[in-house]
């Protein structure tokens, strides 16, 4: 799926809708070397409306590792109004930690999420997500295994849907 795109949506969303100008990131630790498409979507946004980027704190792509991340940039005394969790499973430690911290969501500070599985929909609150069409990402994919490639394509990018839930304010009624 697209990324850069869901991870712009989802940022763009935030300072559109909710007039939230400080948005901080919750990324994977990068061991490629390459630039991640959702951490480049996080940035197109904020440079589009001329933006200071806000924080990042890296850590595993898992709960403890969104724990983890969440903890440090709480104790850095720089919380944005809202986060990006790279993905839901980031989320749900990124959650635990501002809930642990005594912080409202979204009252204090907005949270959204990159995948838009079932743990997004289930946590408290529900995770406002960039959902990724997994089911047409696996038809493509068989049929790209079943049917003759000859044509060269290899790759397709699939759009990200914008999932509102509570986490970044919208009403869920």
């Amino acid at each position: 799926s697209d990324l850069r795109q869901g991870a712009d949506m989802l940022v763009e969303h935030l300072i559109t809708v909710h007039g939230l100008t400080r948005v901080g990131l919750i990324m994977g630790e990068d061991l490629s070397g390459l630039a991640d498409p959702r951490e480049l979507g996080w940035r197109d946004a904020q440079l589009r409306h001329a933006l200071p980027e806000g924080p990042i704190a890296r850590g595993v792509f898992s709960r403890p590792g969104g724990y983890a991340a969440m903890r440090r940039m709480i104790a850095s005394g720089k919380l944005p109004q809202a986060v990006f969790a790279s993905s839901d499973l980031q989320a749900i430690g990124v959650l635990r930690a501002l809930h642990e911290a005594g912080l409202g969501i979204p009252g204090d500070i907005a949270v959204v999420t990159f995948d838009g599985s079932i743990e997004a929909e289930y946590s408290w609150p529900a995770l406002t997500a960039a959902r990724q069409p997994i089911a047409d990402i696996a038809a493509e994919a068989f049929r790209m295994i079943t049917e003759s490639t000859e044509t060269g394509e290899v790759f397709h990018l699939f759009p990200t849907e914008l999932i509102l839930r509570s986490s970044c304010g919208c009403s869920t009624t």
